[in-house]
């Protein structure tokens, strides 16, 4: 599916616990085709940033935290459709750890993204019982290939 939309560039973060068995991740869904998943922290990368400063502050404005020890995961190309709209993003994985890392407790909660609530999550860095889709595609095994499973 071609579309007249920009590629958009967009920077993630693997949130990993203190105890590094989980990762912080926001529940989306989608109306039109009825279906919830999984989405890392992160957002659009901005004119003359930085990936890293990038990741920091779609973190730090998300969560009210600092991101520690950013590094580069890798970078995935993600094609989907969302709500019957195509997109198409270039996406950089940072890991690192939240300063307060009790921002978010064991059971999730709101944060608010751009003055929208959203809802947190840890998810198993694993997949161990969680049948949630995790986006963009790609990232489970991109985590499984850099070692970061019990970082």
């Amino acid at each position: 599916m071609v579309s007249s939309r920009p590629i958009k560039v967009k920077v993630f973060a693997v949130l990993v616990n203190e105890r590094g068995t989980h990762h912080l991740v926001w529940r989306g869904a989608d109306a039109v085709n009825k279906s919830e998943f999984h989405r890392l922290l992160g957002g659009h990368l901005d004119i003359g940033e930085s990936t890293v400063d990038g990741v920091a502050r779609e973190v730090a404005e998300e969560t009210g935290t600092t991101l520690e020890e950013p590094r580069l995961l890798g970078v995935l190309e993600s094609r989907f459709v969302h709500e019957d709209v195509p997109g198409h993003e270039i996406v950089f994985v940072y890991a690192g750890r939240l300063a307060d890392p009790g921002v978010v407790g064991p059971d999730g909660g709101w944060l608010s993204d751009n003055e929208v609530p959203i809802w947190v999550e840890w998810r198993p860095l694993d997949d161990a019982g969680v049948d949630v889709p995790l986006y963009p595609d790609g990232l489970s095994a991109l985590l499984a290939s850099t070692g970061i499973l019990g970082w």
